[in-house]
This record gives C-alpha cells, sequence and structure tokens, in this order.
C-alpha cells in the first residue's frame, strides 16, 4: 500500500471522528493496535482524539490493521 495514500485516508478517518469507530467495529481496543504497531497506548488514544498523527510506516500499518489486509 502506499504510505502516502495510507496518511490521506488515516488523516480524514481522524478529521471525522471515524478512527475509533473504525477500530471498533473489527473488534479492537485501543491497548490491541498499540500492541500490534508496537506503540503506546497513548499514541492510539492521541490519533483518535485528533491530537496526532500517525506518521510513515505506522500510517499503513494501521490500515492494514483496521482494513483486515494483515
Amino acid at each position: 500500500m502506499n504510505e502516502a495514500i495510507a496518511r490521506k485516508r488515516i488523516h480524514r478517518l481522524i478529521r471525522t471522528g471515524r478512527l475509533a469507530e473504525l477500530r471498533e467495529s473489527v473488534g479492537l481496543s485501543q491497548g490491541d493496535v498499540s500492541r500490534a504497531l508496537g506503540l503506546n497506548q497513548s499514541s492510539v488514544s492521541r490519533w483518535e482524539s485528533g491530537k496526532a498523527n500517525p506518521v510513515g510506516t505506522h500510517a499503513v500499518a494501521l490500515l492494514k490493521l483496521l482494513d483486515g489486509d494483515e
């Protein structure tokens, strides 16, 4: 997956407040996502609240995780 496209999609989900909704719809907790990406849970929380955006490979990995493309 193209990194720029992944970042754009993730940023759109963050702006519209749908990132948490998507995560929950696939049955994942913030802890699940943070463990899968090797990050602190606070990073996921900050993404969902719009206080931060995932960069680079984290955006791609997050989108793959949420889309079920692992």
